[in-house]
């Protein structure tokens, strides 16, 4: 068959269709991407039930062109385990195209005291969840994770190049290939995200962070919960929840393997000595409610050789507290003028860091370690929090604000600010990365998850869209040119890479 066309009314059965090719038009139709409808129903989340069982919720999946809907709950059940073990399976969605089913099944693993999960079929299985059995006690213990494979979001409802808004990908690439051509240069890089992963049933990723060696962290709301991967962001564990806390609001990686993370409802400060696979609870600071801010001069710039200085922020009370001794005990510094609350820190080297407040957007300046505090601006009155703060070397910060999206500029350490960039369509800017190309990415909410700068943050325009997500809370880099995105509204993972056109 040379050229094919449909769907057309039958004459005399001269237009049958079998569902084959119903199934491969759908399949084309939506650009070839199978897994689970993003907030369709109930996503198909896989739940314990207490017993020899797991339920999935109702949801809608595609695989091949092929069509899952339950609209239900459905409980599958789990086979039996001897005592004394262990086992991991997996519940997936199977397409069985002889027996003309789709349905959600599992496939159970070897039982033993180091189970591993059992490998799924790329061309019928669509990833729900893993579940772990536990039965070495002799009672049953079960832990679901998720793993559910959504189908990427393509199709958009422009008519043509003109009407797609700004900053989509295509309409950004097309215009970046124009201007290289316009400039003389033929060949222009661009940073391309697609998304990698849900961390759990989790709705917020509220920070990310690298660990000193390959492990890279991310820490959750509504549960306080720490996810690591250990492959570039691919695939997650749940390392817990962190005490009773409702968010990991900020991490930091400092010497050696010790991460340390601050929190809210309750303002506790966690301490991790293996790279974030296990924590301690360093307790609470004063009585703070959110541990918002963290930052070190370990890393910073013009560092080496001062005393190692760990700062974080809190609110409501707007503390400082410091650490000599890489998080393992903490003092109360002092409270940062008059303020209520501070959500950003960075050290610029050796003692020398900067705080952004909550409620006033100012920004504060220290030169002792963070013992005393200056005042320098009061960025505007739409910029009521500063919640990122970022250094891009030679002097040149960055802050990013609330209520506006607005985004700072300095070039003299912090001293003076001017504001560079008003993010149309964004509520927040939540942090700043830096590639190895010298491109600046920021993570947004709103409209666009991505915005990007190519002139060492001057000007910025929009970059790309995290799926159907409002935006990005958390971004983080990983290699040279490749960074991860955090978003808010599923507690998703994008991975941002670097092609050239």
């Amino acid at each position: 068959m040379a050229q094919v066309s449909g769907f057309f009314t039958s004459v005399g059965g001269d237009r049958a269709y079998p569902a084959g090719f119903f199934n491969a038009r759908l399949h084309e139709a939506f650009q070839r991407a199978d897994g689970v409808l993003l907030g369709a129903d109930g996503e198909l989340a896989v739940s314990g039930t207490g017993g020899l069982s797991v339920m999935v919720n109702s949801g809608v999946a595609f695989k091949a062109g092929v069509l899952y809907l339950n609209d239900a709950p459905e409980v599958v059940a789990l086979g039996n385990l001897t005592s004394g073990f262990r086992r991991i399976d997996r519940v997936v969605l199977r397409l069985d195209k002889a027996a003309r089913t789709m349905l959600a099944v599992v496939i159970p693993g070897s039982a033993g005291m180091e189970p591993v999960a059992p490998a799924v079929v790329a061309q019928t299985d669509i990833l729900l969840a893993r579940v772990l059995i536990d039965r070495r006690t002799g009672a049953y213990a079960f832990s679901v994770t998720d793993e559910r494979q959504y189908r990427p979001h393509f199709i958009n409802s422009q008519d043509c190049l003109d009407d797609v808004p700004d900053g989509a990908t295509w309409k950004r690439i097309r215009a970046e290939v124009a201007d290289a051509l316009n400039a003389g240069v033929f060949q222009v890089s661009c940073t391309i995200f697609q998304y990698l992963a849900r961390l759990g049933s989790q709705t917020a990723v509220c920070c990310l962070v690298k660990g000193n060696l390959t492990g890279i962290l991310a820490g959750t709301a509504p549960e306080a919960r720490i996810f690591r991967s250990l492959d570039a962001g691919v695939s997650w564990t749940d390392t817990g929840r962190l005490g009773g806390e409702t968010q990991v609001l900020s991490m930091l990686a400092l010497d050696g393997n010790v991460v340390i993370a601050g929190t809210g409802m309750t303002g506790h400060i966690f301490r991790s000595a293996n790279d974030g696979a296990t924590w301690v609870d360093g307790g609470r600071l004063g009585g703070s409610e959110y541990v918002a801010a963290v930052a070190s001069n370990v890393h910073a710039t013009g560092g080496s050789g001062a005393p190692m200085i760990t700062l974080v922020g809190t609110a409501p009370n707007g503390e400082v507290f410091r650490s000599l001794d890489s998080g393992v005990s903490w003092s109360l510094a002092g409270r940062v003028g008059s303020e209520s609350g501070i959500r950003a820190l960075v050290s610029l080297g050796g003692g020398i860091f900067l705080a952004g407040t909550e409620g006033t957007g100012r920004i504060y300046r220290s030169t002792d370690g963070g013992l005393s505090w200056n005042l320098m601006k009061t960025l505007s009155a739409d910029a009521i929090n500063v919640l990122c703060l970022f250094s891009l070397g030679d002097g040149v910060i960055l802050a990013g604000t609330g209520e506006g999206a607005e985004i700072h500029r300095s070039e003299d350490s912090g001293l003076s600010w001017e504001r560079v960039a008003l993010l149309e369509g964004c509520v927040a800017v939540n942090g700043f990365v830096r590639l190895d190309s010298g491109r600046i990415l920021a993570a947004a909410e709103g409209r666009f998850g991505i915005f990007e700068s190519r002139d060492f943050g001057v000007r910025w325009r929009a970059n790309q869209r995290l799926a159907t997500e409002p935006g990005a809370t958390a971004i983080v880099k990983v290699y040279p040119d490749c960074v991860l995105a955090g978003t808010n509204g599923n507690a998703q993972i994008h991975r941002g890479s670097t092609v050239i056109l």
